[in-house]
């Protein structure tokens, strides 16, 4: 069973089309600019509608006047199944147009999707999943991996990696980086005492979100200052969506949007710096408080 599952190969084309007046997404990946974002949000959409990355891939983008076209390989039943569910279910359409506003400030932005694998319209075959999974598994591709989305994954890798150390150096949370040659780690100063800078945690996200009450807003804007995601209208824009749900949610999807948009750029010193600038001391201390056991 195993092994059969492993030999299991198929691909389906997912067509993307976007309202051109409030997003026009085949126009956003010619630009050079622009194109490592639009592919960071296609990637990270198919990441989640599976399990397994390694074996959900995109071999392909193509860009036509109306529409982008993605090229998908699967590598195993299991993952194509998840696949087609997380599609039949509305999660794929809705985690595209998540990522897709999280990087571009059009809140409103409407997307189509359409599946097809060779000559057969799957929308229309949903209900029968055999049916779509026997049309995508007679599809094999007859291609590798394109070379031009070789790299824009490598560029995404890159980034990535080049950003680790871009932490920020104001003067009331320094940044200092450890002498050994094996393993340099990078430290931020607060009040006196040294403390490991990381990504951002779930933890951290929870207790900003429950702490920073109606100072989100000012918070957000401070970051926005170095995270594109959150120039304006943003900030406002999430104020108005979250209204309803209260403080707690603003601030929650504030701090969502600038960890998904900015990755391994979102460290916690960053964080650390905005609440300082606006003389929330004590919400970094609680923050910082979360590594005191390990910095003693």
């Amino acid at each position: 069973m195993a092994g059969d599952a492993a030999e299991w190969i198929g691909s389906v084309f997912l067509f993307i089309q976007t309202d051109a007046h409030q997003l026009n997404l085949p126009h956003l990946y010619k630009d050079s600019l622009q194109q490592l974002n639009v592919y960071r949000a296609l990637q990270l959409t198919l990441s989640e509608a599976t399990e397994d990355a390694h074996k959900a891939e995109i071999l392909k983008v193509l860009s036509t006047d109306k529409q982008l076209i993605m090229h998908i390989k699967f590598s195993s039943e299991k993952i194509c199944v998840q696949f087609l569910r997380s599609y039949s279910s509305g999660r794929v359409h809705q985690s595209l147009l998540n990522h897709l506003r999280m990087i571009f400030p059009v809140p409103h932005a409407a997307v189509q999707t359409q599946l097809r694998a060779g000559g057969e319209q799957l929308d229309s075959l949903l209900g029968e999943e055999q049916q779509c999974i026997k049309c995508i598994s007679n599809q094999k591709p007859d291609h590798l991996k394109d070379e031009h989305i070789v790299q824009l994954e490598q560029s995404l890798r890159n980034l990535n990696l080049g950003n680790e150390q871009a932490i920020s150096t104001r003067t009331l949370c320094s940044i200092t980086e450890g002498r050994n040659d094996l393993s340099q780690e990078v430290t931020l100063a607060f009040q006196d005492q040294q403390f490991v800078d990381r990504l951002l945690s779930r933890e951290d996200h929870q207790k900003f979100a429950k702490l920073v009450g109606r100072y989100w807003k000012i918070v957000g804007r401070t970051l926005s200052k170095t995270c594109r995601a959150l120039r304006d209208p943003a900030i406002d824009n999430l104020a108005y969506e979250f209204e309803h749900e209260g403080l707690y949610e603003q601030a929650y999807q504030m701090l969502l949007k600038f960890i998904q948009s900015e990755g391994k750029k979102a460290t916690l010193s960053r964080l650390i710096d905005a609440l300082i600038e606006n003389e929330l001391r004590s919400l970094a201390e609680d923050l910082l408080a979360l590594n005191n056991n390990e910095e003693k």
